[in-house]
């Protein structure tokens, strides 16, 4: 009939329209990043429309996916046969020293670290209170690359195979890709208000969720450097101050003034509020690859284990020493080793647990100043920690 004829060509000259405004969008986008890259005081565009509160079926499909193979995949893992030993954890000492953010005479704070490990190489990439993000060739003992962009300090920094993902205070979340000349800027995604307090990647990788200190959470597509959604609270009017992700990529945890609030991130909404705010500010967060334990840094010098099915109790409480007996100083980030079996503490030290029994394996006291960041190399054989004293180190047996 006519009507179905007009109603078809309607649908199709939409179709169409969509498609040729999004790749405007797209164009602009990358003059702008470009524009930015060459004088920081070029401001990068908001992102057009109001964002939906929830996510597409495509990807709501995908999640759906991952997690239910993710899940097959624990079930059957067994504990890696090169997992380093409670013996050799407990020989960990410092291995290797280095000032990743300096310029000329003067040398920035490091604020975080992320490792990646793969083709038979081992890097170590740092964000520092400079804005600039590093890349250290741990075997070669020297700096790869330097990516510079940010206007603000680096808080939290990612690696997937070639590309190093960086969140910082300018709002913005930076996506760097290996060449041949070093990491080169290909996206710049900004779907905050405030600074960007931390971020993780899905199992999709391409996917990543983010945080802010405006106190919203944003899913965002980094290879398009596009958010498809984002999700606020009426708790969280302080903002955040961690971010953690479940393994399997469908649930996050935001944390802030003694509060941890639990999004179904396929809804991006608050499905659980937990605490009341009288606990400390909640400094990071992060689960075991198990799927049930979560670990969360506290102000007060606490570390909280949880059973993620029952957040009412935590499953014990680690407290936090310097080198000064029962002195409790304020803890700044925990990290499970990638099998879950350790869980490496910063705080004015870093301390490796042994979290199942309680027990403090290792005490590592480099550091002269409060420490920033942890991350465990692969098998637990070695350790690297960031701190405020300018430095990043490397432990091993």
């Amino acid at each position: 009939s006519q009507a179905h004829q007009e109603l078809s060509h309607a649908l199709y000259q939409h179709e169409a329209s969509c498609r040729v405004i999004a790749k405007l969008i797209r164009e602009r986008d990358v003059l702008y990043t470009k524009l930015h890259e060459r004088d920081p005081n070029i401001a990068l565009p908001e992102q057009d429309g109001a964002l939906s509160d929830a996510l597409p079926k495509e990807i709501v499909d995908e999640i759906d996916f991952n997690m239910n193979k993710l899940k097959e995949e624990r079930n059957r893992r067994a504990v890696p046969h090169n997992l380093a030993p409670l013996d050799e954890i407990k020989a960990f000492a410092e291995a290797d020293s280095l000032i990743p953010h300096s310029t000329g005479a003067t040398a920035a704070g490091v604020l975080c670290v992320a490792v990646s490990e793969g083709s038979g190489k081992v890097f170590a990439v740092t964000g520092g209170s400079d804005g600039r993000v590093s890349c250290y060739d741990v075997q070669a003992k020297r700096v790869r690359s330097a990516m510079i962009g940010h206007t603000k300090p680096v808080r939290c920094v990612k690696c997937l195979d070639d590309i190093v993902l960086s969140g910082s205070d300018d709002s913005t979340i930076r996506v760097w890709k290996d060449s041949v000349n070093g990491h080169q800027l290909s996206r710049v995604v900004k779907a905050h208000q405030g600074g960007i307090v931390g971020f993780s990647i899905l199992p999709s990788k391409r996917h990543i969720i983010s945080a802010g200190t405006d106190g919203r959470i944003a899913f965002t597509d980094f290879e398009r450097g596009f958010t498809l959604a984002t999700g606020e609270s009426a708790n969280a009017q302080t903002g955040f101050s961690a971010l953690g992700l479940h393994p399997d990529g469908m649930i996050a945890v935001t944390g802030s003034a003694g509060k941890f609030l639990i999004w179904d991130v396929k809804r991006m909404e608050v499905v659980v509020s937990k605490g009341d705010g009288t606990q400390g500010s909640v400094t990071s967060v992060c689960f075991n690859e198990d799927g049930y334990t979560m670990a969360a840094s506290m102000g007060h010098g606490v570390v909280k284990l949880y059973d993620f099915r029952n957040l009412d109790q935590p499953l014990a409480d680690l407290v936090s020493f310097d080198s000064t007996p029962k002195r409790q100083v304020p803890c700044n980030k925990v990290a499970f080793s990638n099998d879950g079996s350790y869980l490496a503490v910063a705080s004015n030290v870093v301390q490796v647990w042994d979290w199942k029994s309680n027990r403090d394996i290792v005490t590592l006291a480099s550091h002269s100043e409060p420490i920033t960041d942890v991350a465990w190399g692969a098998d637990a054989h070695w350790l690297a920690s960031t701190a405020l004293d300018k430095t990043m180190r490397v432990y091993k047996k």
